[in-house]
């Protein structure tokens, strides 16, 4: 007997609750990260994900077969002239063939930027979730790159209170390194060079005395 609409939308929201439970502390996966804000809406088969650390706001729409992840922008195309839209249509679409998973698309009558991807329920598991995830995440970092959007010090302020949460957790230097380069984006050398930094500073003060 095949499962109802309802049934369905039952077990996955539980499903990915349980991923994203945070409850275990060595995992490198994004989805285990214990800063997730989980909201859902049940009887629309909606999820709202947000994770304050990096950023990201996923809405999750669980159908049938698939769960849609949407991440919207807020930046409405339809407003622009014509030659900036057509080259911002242009360098999106590149990006949807250099990147895999996700995709960015137009929503609405005012074609608002959204960076998207569709998981095929029947297939899907942990890593793959965790995967569609980050590529969210990829997603943003190369549209805010492509609208020459400057993060350098957000990114940084996003590093140091990541750091300094991880560190209260007792991960490693070298784990903490790990998650800043695949998570936020931070070139390897920059993230040696603000782990050791945090490190040192967290040694001399208290943390709510940092970089204040």
């Amino acid at each position: 007997m095949s499962s109802s609409y309802e049934e369905i939308v039952e077990e996955w929201i539980g499903t990915f609750q349980k991923w994203m439970s945070g409850d275990d502390p060595d995992s490198d996966m994004l989805i285990d990260s214990e800063d997730w804000n989980i909201q859902t809406i049940k009887e629309k088969g909606i999820m709202m994900i947000t994770h304050e650390t990096v950023s990201l706001d996923i809405n999750i729409t669980i159908k049938e077969t698939f769960a849609e992840l949407t991440v919207y922008t807020g930046i409405e195309t339809a407003i622009m002239k014509q030659e900036h839209r057509l080259k911002l249509y242009r360098d999106l679409l590149l990006m949807n063939n250099e990147t895999a998973l996700m995709k960015f698309t137009l929503k609405g009558r005012e074609e608002e930027i959204a960076v998207r991807t569709d998981l095929d329920l029947s297939t899907l598991g942990k890593k793959e979730f965790n995967n569609a995830v980050v590529s969210l995440l990829i997603g943003m970092d190369g549209l805010k790159e492509v609208l020459g959007v400057k993060e350098d010090d957000n990114k940084v302020e996003a590093a140091v209170n990541f750091i300094i949460v991880a560190l209260e957790k007792g991960w490693t230097k070298e784990k903490i390194i790990r998650n800043l380069i695949t998570h936020l984006g931070i070139s390897e050398e920059d993230a040696i060079r603000v782990v050791t930094d945090v490190i040192r500073k967290t040694k001399e003060d208290p943390p709510e005395r940092m970089y204040t």
